[in-house]
């Protein structure tokens, strides 16, 4: 197994790695390690024997663990040094210290091929790179939000010709709709547990329940018509739909609104919540929106930093920060006896003066229901289009397997983001994410698509 180093390596004298002879690698080569000798490292550990674990909490450290039980005897750590490391990485096994190397790791597997993994513990995610099999000649452009149904189709909702593509699991083309107009721009999209879509157009003005093959049995608002600037009608560029336990259909409304709306399931209006600000139950950029079982709203206030909380008739509960930007958001329905988790996607730093701060994102976070970080998959080392790094991510999703689907609205972030440079062709707008199971074949936490 080759290391391979990729993105900002630190110190910047470390050189990215080349296949080892004899398949060794002098850690030496890789990093200055402390002088502590509960921390002293031999010279060489034979390649194929080592897994890498980032750990999160301690940013550019990294643990080095023996993959074959007795494969090499590590040194001898601290008490209080281990205590942090199991608190971070859920490692209580045999493992080595190797400090400030790089932001993202490559392994490359038995065939050859490079892979790139995110997280820690039992949150590691494997990159699938061009996942999905597009039609000579198609193109996302961006794919603004994905969904998965009850057989692991997935759906993404792009702002392509082509505005609504299917595929199967492994990313085989199945058929697209939406063509001529049906969808301006689009922006959200929800799936029940029926396998009904909830598709919301921003510049349409409009949510629309379709079935799986695009026949429209609902429509919320009016195609083009969009209700006066901060008026609290709806709607006016709206961005998410989300659905109580009931049925009750939660409209987020967005860009030119500061609130939420909420129908009955044959679309009868019903109330309406928010307002432009900062303080508990305003909003600037009301962007997504989710529910759990329980029948708690969840709220992503993208420019304030935060998701907010709500019962389901709008009454303020609390909410969550420690986050950048929070763009896109995803509930994973919990099996029985399993901790409840959301996905955060977070963009990143926009300004001219911040564009490059390291460690804000893009990126997911991965929290549990009370809004504590569990893990964080990328963004220390800003956006960018090498495996592991992200644009823009805006659209979530997870299948039965917990394989995460990442959206991201790459063609409108990637000017901002990286100015004076040409937009490549095909930009990637779509990555996949495979659940690494561990070697017992435990997935980790379960999660099914919500």
């Amino acid at each position: 197994m080759i290391i391979r180093l990729v993105g900002q390596v630190w110190p910047p004298s470390i050189e990215h790695l080349y296949p080892p002879a004899h398949g060794e690698e002098t850690i030496e080569n890789l990093v200055s390690l402390p002088a502590r000798e509960e921390t002293r490292a031999p010279n060489f550990l034979p390649a194929e024997n080592i897994l890498v674990l980032r750990v999160q909490r301690r940013p550019y450290q990294w643990f080095v663990v023996p993959r074959k039980a007795g494969a090499y005897e590590p040194p001898r750590v601290t008490t209080a040094f281990k205590q942090r490391a199991d608190q971070d990485i859920g490692v209580d096994d045999k493992w080595y210290h190797l400090s400030m190397i790089a932001r993202v790791l490559s392994l490359e597997r038995g065939d050859g091929k490079m892979e790139t993994l995110l997280g820690s513990g039992e949150h590691r995610y494997r990159v699938v790179e061009d996942w999905a099999k597009l039609p000579e000649g198609w193109e996302f452009k961006d794919a603004a939000a994905v969904a998965v149904d009850s057989k692991d189709r997935v759906y993404v909702f792009n702002r392509g010709e082509h505005p609504m593509m299917v595929f199967d699991r492994d990313g085989n083309f199945l058929r697209s709709w939406g063509e001529g107009g049906m969808f301006p721009r689009a922006h959200g999209l929800h799936i029940d547990a029926n396998d009904l879509l909830y598709c919301t157009d921003d510049l349409g003005h409009v949510v629309r329940k379709c079935t799986t093959e695009g026949k429209v049995l609902l429509e919320l608002g009016v195609q083009g018509k969009a209700a006066p600037y901060m008026s609290g009608q709806p709607f006016h560029r709206c961005t998410h739909t989300a659905l109580s336990p009931k049925g009750e259909i939660y409209v987020s409304d967005g860009y030119g609104n500061a609130c939420v709306h909420k129908y009955s399931p044959d679309g009868k209006h019903l109330m309406s919540w928010g307002e432009p600000g900062t303080d508990p139950g305003q909003f600037n950029i009301v962007h997504n929106i989710v529910t759990d079982e329980d029948g708690w709203v969840y709220v992503a206030d993208r420019e304030n930093h935060r998701v907010q909380v709500f019962d389901g008739n709008g009454k303020y509960e609390t909410q969550w920060t420690n986050m950048h930007r929070p763009c896109g958001l995803y509930c994973c329905k919990a099996k029985k006896g399993a901790r409840l988790e959301f996905i955060i996607g977070e963009l990143g730093a926009a300004m001219p003066v911040n564009r490059q701060m390291p460690n804000v994102g893009p990126r997911l976070t991965i929290v549990d229901k009370l809004g504590n970080k569990i893990a964080r998959l990328g963004g220390e080392a800003g956006p960018g289009l090498e495996p592991g790094k992200f644009v823009a991510p805006h659209g979530l999703a997870v299948d039965s397997h917990g394989d995460i689907y990442v959206g991201e609205v790459s063609y409108t972030e990637y000017p901002r983001l990286f100015p004076g440079e040409t937009i490549p062709w095909r930009m990637r707008s779509l990555q996949k994410l495979e659940k690494v199971r561990s070697e017992q074949g435990n997935p980790g936490s379960p999660v099914t698509p919500s």
